[in-house]
Formats: C-alpha cells, structure tokens, sequence
C-alpha cells in the first residue's frame, strides 16, 4: 500500500522534474504497460470490490479494458506536456463514466491502485518516492479534469 503516497486533486502544472519522471516511464509503458494495467485490475477488483460493477467482466478476461488502460496511460505519458491531442480521448471517457455514474468518490480508489501496482511491479529502483509522487500528480491533474468535465 502506498498510504505515503498522496493522491493529489488539485490541477497543477507539473514541474520540469516530475515531467522528465513522466518521460523516463515511457518504455517501461511501452514495454510492459498491459501487464501493469492487468495486474492493477486484478488488485483493484479485488481490493475494491465494490467498483466491480463499473467493469465489464468479458472486457477483463479478453484483456480489452487492461488494453485501453495502457494505452492511455501511454498517450498520457507522451503528451504529458500538451494535453490537447487527447482531447477526443478524454471526452470519450467523460460520456462513458457519466453513463456508469463514476463519482469523484471512485477516483481515490483507481488512483491508489495505479500507484500500488507501479510499486510493486516496478520495484524500488525504479518506483521511487519522487517517480510515483509525479505520477500522483499526473494523476490528480487528469481525475481532476475528468471529475469537472463529468460534472457539467
């Protein structure tokens, strides 16, 4: 558990370090994303089951949601420093969880998940405190946008 890593909610501009931090996690990404975002599922189901009704089961067992999450944890990564290209994408976010009825409640949770698993799997070396603090930042940025852009 990373209960020292603090899930942030508040929209700021990332510092040239935690960019660069960002950056760095661009092959690891690459490389390995679908087994992070695999591996977070199965410990946030888990942990969570509560969340479970958001989630398509055969979207699980045939990796298609583990896929979209890597997938946009890797644009996200690329476009760290201008988030316009992903303007279409988030949209297509919004409309599905204002569907599903994801409260701002729900994003702690995701949040959490996603910093535990790159702990665990990436391990010390590489998930310093300094690289999962950017991406909490990175994280509170986005939940942040997706909680104001659900709400309208």
């Amino acid at each position: 558990m990373t209960g020292d890593i603090p899930v942030k909610y508040e929209i700021r501009e990332l510092t040239t370090r935690e960019k660069e931090l960002i950056n760095a996690s661009l092959p690891i990404l690459e490389e390995s994303g679908e087994i992070l975002t695999s591996q977070f599922y199965t410990n946030m189901l888990a942990d969570f089951p509560e969340v479970r009704p958001f989630f398509n089961e055969s979207d699980q067992r045939t990796m298609k949601q583990p896929r979209i999450l890597a997938f946009a944890l890797l644009n996200y990564a690329k476009n760290i420093d201008e988030l316009a290209p992903l303007t279409a994408f988030v949209n297509q976010i919004v409309v599905k969880h204002v569907g599903l009825q994801v409260k701002p409640e729900h994003y702690p949770i995701v949040g959490k998940c996603i910093l535990d698993t790159m702990k665990s799997l990436l391990g010390p070396g590489t998930a310093t405190e300094e690289f999962l603090t950017a991406w909490a930042t990175a994280y509170g940025n986005l939940a942040q946008m997706l909680i104001n852009a659900e709400a309208e």
